[in-house]
């Protein structure tokens, strides 16, 4: 499997009770983008997916963040930051990263992953 969970447009994340952080893909520029949009709302050919009780996401709600890294390319520049993932380590060294992908069958799609397997890519610690 390449992928523990995988959307065609945005993904929302509640980080508490009033809190929520949005990934989308910015296709214009092969990014992945990050909002904090409290009023986000989905589109109604969007659907609204609990995943708290899957194996994956189980061992991660009600963690704490410990660092945030943005993931670029190795080719990225000024004119094309190239900024493709957002890695999140968690307490207990759990992680998870939400990745821009852009392929034939997925044009513009996010996918989350356990960790970025790119050990050749840029990191920029932002927490």
């Amino acid at each position: 499997q390449e992928f523990e969970q995988m959307a065609d447009g945005s993904i929302k994340i509640k980080l508490s009770i009033h809190q929520f952080i949005c990934f989308s893909a910015l296709t214009e520029i092969e990014s992945i983008g990050i909002s904090c949009d409290q009023n986000f709302k989905y589109g109604d050919e969007y659907v609204a997916t609990n995943v708290t009780n899957n194996s994956f996401w189980s061992n991660r709600v009600n963690k704490s963040i410990k660092s945030i890294q943005i993931l670029k390319s190795k080719y990225a520049s000024d004119a094309n930051p190239s900024e493709f993932g957002i890695e999140v380590t968690l307490d207990e060294e759990l992680k998870l990263c939400f990745e821009y992908i852009n392929t034939e069958d997925f044009p513009d799609t996010l996918r989350v992953i356990e960790e970025c397997s790119d050990f050749t890519c840029l990191r920029e610690i932002i927490f």
